[in-house]
């Protein structure tokens, strides 16, 4: 008998306030997860561009004393390092969304793994 009792009314606005508080620190952990991603991101392209930079001049100064077999090493490592710089920036994770396009949902959906609500 005791599971078939409706709550009352001040039970659903504890229940409420439990589920919005969990939301809001879900954000805030999101949000600070991101920065903390945007951070090592930004510090890993200035790596990156400097290593760059370094195997360029390499190159350089192999083309200038005409050793190819070096200058095709040095190639293959710039290519690698190219791609490893290529990587995108961290993408802050959306809980929710409020009347969105079509196209917007569906980018959503793309860039991460999981799609946010859409309340009406």
């Amino acid at each position: 008998m005791g599971r078939n009792r409706r709550r009352s009314q001040s039970e659903e606005i504890a229940r409420y306030e439990r589920r919005r508080e969990a939301a809001r620190s879900a954000i805030a952990k999101a949000v600070q997860a991101h920065a903390d991603a945007t951070a090592a991101a930004k510090s890993d392209k200035v790596v990156n561009e400097a290593k760059e930079k370094v195997i360029a001049d390499k190159i350089k100064a192999a083309v200038k004393a005409e050793e190819y077999e070096e200058l095709e090493q040095l190639k293959a490592e710039l290519t690698g390092q190219a791609a490893a710089s290529k990587e995108d920036e961290p993408i802050l994770r959306r809980f929710k969304t409020n009347d969105p396009t079509v196209e917007k949902l569906g980018e959503y959906c793309v860039r991460t793994r999981r799609a946010p609500l859409h309340a009406r």
